[in-house]
Parts: C-alpha cells; structure tokens; sequence
C-alpha cells in the first residue's frame, strides 16, 4: 500500500480486533520479551499488561515508528459467539457509516453467529469487485465459512486459495434480508439433510475442478456440521476425508479433525 502509486490519499487498511484475553499476562510478557529487551516496549506497556491483559497500547507503539504508520488505523471490535450474548458498545465490532472497503481479511470469525454478523455488516458496505479472504476457510472447525459461501454462491467466486486461505471476489451486492433468509442464527435450524445436500455440492464442485486441497476440507466439514447436530460419530455418507490417496498428506489434520470436529459457544465437541 506504501509504494503504490496510484494509491489515493484517503486509502488506509483498517484492522479490528478484540486485543485481549488470548494469553495469560506472563505468556504474553514472555512473548514480547526480545521487544523489551530491544527497548522497542517500555515498563508502561508491561504495566499495561500485567494490569489488564490488553494489548490494543502495545499493537499501536510497535507500528507507530514506522513509514506505513499512517495507513494502518486499529480499533477493538469483538464479535458475539450467540444471539443474546451481551454486548458492550464500547468493544463490540461495528463498522462507521459512509465507508467502503476493496478488499475484507476474515481472520477470527470462529463462530457461527459471529460469522453471520460480520458477513452483515461488511456486505453492507462493500460493493461487487471486493475481494473477501477467508482466512479460516479451510480451519476444520469453522465449517460455517464454507457453508455461508455455498448458500451465497451466487454472490462470490473464488478465484485463489493457499493451504487454508480462500479468496472470493464478490459479484453482486448482498443484503441483510438475503443472509437472515439463506443462513439462520445457528447451525440448528438446518437438518442433517440440509447440511448433507450443502456438503454435497462443495464436493461436486471440487471435485469437477480436481482440487485436492478443498475436497478432504469438505469431508471434515460434513463431519463437523453432523457433529454440531449432535451426530457424533465419525460419518462417511457424505465424504470420507481419508478415503482417497490425495488425503494421505493430511492424515495428521484429517485425524485431528475426527477427534474434536467443531466447537459451540459453550466448548469442544470432543468425539473420542
């Protein structure tokens, strides 16, 4: 973005994250201990973290020496895991009005509702030609990425994808009636029929283009959607992740996915 020359003026790359409560105080300290070391980070932001385990200071003071600096703008913003979870208007994730984004880096959204609520408000201001990447695309327990691009795939086209990241160029614009129509609040509200029809048709299609890397993706996706539905055995009706020879280079992924498969908002779904 810094050496683009037709960058416009106005263009920034705008990160949200929650900035707390993903390592314990002394975990993260110990992280960091080479930037204390190189005086990068002082005894504020150690205080800072001891206090509250937050890092929302410390994130700004590695980036503020920097020539990009002025195009990177972070804010906290978390996402609910559930309908009805309470929500702080302070730091719960919320986009300005009036601000359009080219291009959307999904990483975090490890929930179902959380998923659909951010898919709402991103979808409302951004415009066909944007590209969405999906970062968890291909992250065995978040089976609700794949399962919102095939029921929107009218709307998208995936054009590149590496290991687990899958990038999707949206076509037409999507509103918050169409996603409150295709994809409900919670996975409950399908049947096994609708997610085995869903996971159906990711195969079908990659199958067709012989992509090897999403077709053992689908199978443990099926195998997690079943396992949220309370189908908690290891399931083959749909797509045996490990019964074709391009699964063997993901044998250790495939097995690990068979064990914990997914996650509600209340904790792992643990098979065996």
């Amino acid at each position: 973005m810094l050496h683009r020359g037709d960058r416009q003026g106005s263009v920034k790359l705008f990160t949200y994250d929650k900035f707390r409560d993903y390592y314990q105080p002394e975990q993260l300290l110990t992280t960091l201990a080479p930037m204390f070391e190189a005086g990068i980070l002082g005894d504020e932001s150690r205080d800072l973290i001891r206090r509250s385990n937050r890092f929302k200071e410390v994130f700004d003071l590695l980036h503020r020496g920097h020539d990009y600096a002025e195009l990177l703008e972070a804010h906290v913003g978390a996402l609910p895991s559930a309908p009805g979870e309470p929500e702080d208007p302070e730091s719960t994730f919320a986009l300005p009005a009036g601000r359009f984004y080219s291009a959307v880096f999904v990483d975090g959204a490890k929930s179902w509702f959380g998923t659909k609520r951010f898919m709402t408000l991103a979808l409302a201001q951004t415009l066909p030609g944007a590209y969405y990447i999906f970062q968890d695309y291909g992250a065995h327990t978040c089976f609700w990425i794949p399962v919102f691009l095939e029921l929107m795939k009218a709307k998208f086209q995936l054009v590149a994808f590496v290991d687990h990241t899958y990038v999707y160029r949206q076509l037409a614009p999507v509103s918050a009636v169409e996603i409150d129509a295709a994809f409900p609040d919670s996975p409950l509200a399908f049947s096994v029929a609708d997610f085995a029809g869903i996971f159906r048709n990711l195969y079908l299609t990659a199958r067709e283009s012989d992509n090897t890397t999403t077709l053992p993706i689908t199978g443990c996706g099926a195998h997690a959607a079943l396992s949220y539905l309370g189908q908690k055995e290891a399931d083959d009706q749909i797509v045996d992740p490990l019964g074709a020879p391009h699964s063997l280079q993901h044998r250790h992924w495939i097995l690990n996915a068979l064990r914990t498969p997914t996650y509600t908002p209340e904790g792992n779904i643990d098979l065996f």
